[in-house]
């Protein structure tokens, strides 16, 4: 055991260039093998990237799936009808042999290659297949492609429902924690998955993130992992005595975020209110991810802009952009958009009720206020926070909008309104 673990260890290493071996990797016994830091790193530093071994199309993938297990069946029920019919041997058992066939490849792959990744497939060197076949696959039955895909792949889309995802073999090898010191994101520029430092790490810290939700109670967020990756989960979130006063702060996180987004934008003095308490439960809560924090301050900032106070933009853009270069790089486009705020307020287009662009919207989003609404950004749509499933937050859902009366999103709105 200990000889594969060295010899995974020193055949995933050689994934990275040498001038980024920044994490060095091991055998942690509880949940596999994990990624622990080979030397310090500061809080909002980029540890690590990486390019996509496989990019997946779900519903494509779904809907091949669909095809094959549909032509299976058909197979195998002309092959019966043929042989109760007594229309000879051959025909049924070159049928039943077809069949079979696509049975084997709908039901149990293997590690077979779907049609829809085979072009993928063959041009990957034989060391990346390896890599992508030795990880886990945390599905019922033998270990097959798809099962791998689903326990490892990240979303590089919009949302956490994105159909599009990609499987990087070195950083799926990072493991879960309640408490991450980590967050990787989608970079659609570069092409890359990114992961950032939340926190200051030691040398020899275990480099985790996080594959749930981490605004649930400890008991949902244990079950669901339990469920879908088969673990206990023992992270020291999970492994206090008492989790009554941990658990009322993650839900408040939950709460107050919802009431950030939907009011901040119709009563700016109380969004402010309530994008302080949010920082300050997070912080009682102890937790480092920066994202939660620089939306959180990205949102007060276009609540101090309504406002028209200029010293309160200047100070919550520069949060803002503090938080958001540290958990996405300087380049994302909210860190950008937050520092030129920051350097010439009264030019946003928020700034005092300053008049805004004005946009038609679809129909049937419950909202008869068509002549209301205004671009901005959409906080409701984003993904899951951390979520190993979920994409880059700062990206919003196509054409972002948003009622300037009752302050709610075009994915979510007030019946009242």
């Amino acid at each position: 055991m200990e000889g594969k673990a060295s010899a995974l260890a020193s055949r995933l290493s050689l994934l990275l260039s040498p001038s980024s071996l920044a994490a060095s990797f091991a055998a942690a016994w509880s949940q596999g093998y994990g990624v622990v830091a080979s030397r310090p790193f500061r809080a909002g530093e980029r540890i690590y990237e990486e390019p996509p071994a496989l990019v997946v199309d779900s519903e494509d993938s779904m809907q091949a799936q669909l095809l094959q297990t549909v032509a299976a069946t058909v197979f195998l029920v002309i092959n019966v009808l043929l042989g109760v019919s007594g229309a000879g041997v051959a025909i049924p058992f070159v049928l039943g042999a077809g069949g079979a066939y696509l049975w084997f490849r709908s039901s149990r792959d293997g590690l077979s290659v779907p049609d829809e990744l085979k072009e993928q497939w063959e041009a990957l060197p034989e060391e990346k297949r390896e890599a992508l076949a030795s990880l886990s696959d945390c599905s019922a039955g033998e270990k097959t492609l798809s099962g791998i895909i689903d326990t490892n792949a990240f979303s590089r889309g919009a949302s956490a429902t994105s159909s599009s995802l990609v499987v990087c073999p070195t950083l799926a090898r990072l493991n879960h924690s309640c408490s991450p010191n980590c967050q990787q994101s989608w970079d659609g520029t570069s092409g890359m998955e990114k992961l950032y430092a939340m926190s200051d790490i030691s040398e020899g810290e275990e480099l985790c993130i996080t594959y749930c939700d981490l605004r649930r109670p400890r008991a949902e967020r244990k079950q669901e992992l339990k469920a879908k990756y088969g673990f206990e989960c023992t992270c020291p979130a999970c492994s206090t005595l008492d989790s009554a006063q941990s658990d009322a702060n993650r839900v408040a996180i939950a709460r107050l975020e919802e009431e950030l987004c939907r009011e901040g934008p119709a009563n700016p003095t109380s969004g402010l209110l309530c994008a302080e308490e949010l920082l300050a439960t997070i912080d009682a809560e102890g937790l480092s991810d920066k994202m939660l924090r620089g939306l959180a301050c990205y949102e007060a900032m276009e609540c101090a802009l309504r406002l028209g106070n200029e010293e309160a933009v200047t100070d919550w853009a520069a949060k803002a952009h503090l938080y958001l270069s540290q958990a996405r790089g300087s380049d994302n486009s909210l860190a950008r958009e937050a520092k030129k705020c920051s350097e010439s307020p009264t030019q946003h287009p928020l700034w005092a009720g300053a008049a805004t662009k004005k946009v038609q919207t679809s129909a049937g989003t419950g909202c008869s206020n068509e002549s209301t609404f205004q671009l901005t950004h959409c906080l409701c749509a984003r993904d899951l926070p951390g979520s190993r499933s979920a994409g880059p937050r700062e990206q919003r859902h196509p054409g972002p909008q948003r009622c300037k009366r009752c302050g709610a999103c075009a994915c979510n709105f007030l019946p009242s309104c």
